[in-house]
């Protein structure tokens, strides 16, 4: 009776573990796009906006074609729900890869490095999420890896203060976006909440393009 009683926590278990290394190695894939996207960006010599917008355009055409593979549906209510997360991703976009104009991939994205540290109190705030030892001496050190790496970057003669503050702006804007996303998320599937911040992203951008 024991052995029974054992296996379906044992089970529970070994889905958390499995849970969390997806969630995991998406976020090492997300990172690892973000940081390629800004060497992409600076070879392909275009600002920020038009740049961005041209990005959540063919991203959202991407899913959208996912859904229409998957018989999907895009909801007016997802596309509600997702609307604050996708104008805030546009001026998120927006003001990192106009700051690579003013300053040097490596420090922006370093820059942007310092979300969790950023995020971290937040969430224990307001999402409860309880600290562990190790993200806390991984803030720690990532605020030492930013001053380590910015402070002679900075003077840089192809650096201007205009780069590192839009990467700041950029950073704090992520982290409003990541928090809005956190709570949408609740109802919506992946597939169709990335096709609907996508397009309402778009949206945002459009007129300023104009």
């Amino acid at each position: 009776m024991s052995d029974v009683a054992v296996y379906p926590a044992a089970v529970r278990s070994l889905n958390e573990r499995l849970h969390g290394g997806v969630g995991v190695g998406a976020v090492v894939a997300a990172t690892i796009c973000w940081s390629t996207a800004g060497v992409i960006a600076v070879k392909a010599d275009v600002r920020g906006l038009p740049l961005t917008f041209w990005r959540v355009v063919i991203v959202a055409a991407l899913f959208g074609a996912v859904m229409v593979a998957q018989r999907q549906r895009l909801r007016w209510s997802a596309i509600r729900q997702a609307a604050p997360a996708g104008a805030i991703f546009g001026l998120t976009a927006v003001m990192f890869f106009e700051a690579l104009r003013y300053t040097s991939v490596g420090i922006a994205t370093i820059i942007a490095a310092l979300t969790p540290v950023l995020a971290m109190p937040i969430a224990i705030r307001f999402l409860h999420e309880k600290p562990t030892l190790l993200g806390v001496t991984c803030a720690a050190g990532a605020i030492g890896g930013v001053a380590l790496f910015v402070a002679p970057g900075y003077r840089d003669a192809s650096t201007s203060l205009r780069g590192p503050l839009l990467a700041i702006g950029s950073m704090m804007a992520w982290v409003v976006y990541l928090f809005i996303t956190k709570r949408a998320r609740s109802s919506i599937g992946t597939i169709e909440y990335m096709t609907a911040m996508n397009l309402t992203a778009a949206a945002t951008l459009a007129p300023l393009l104009l």
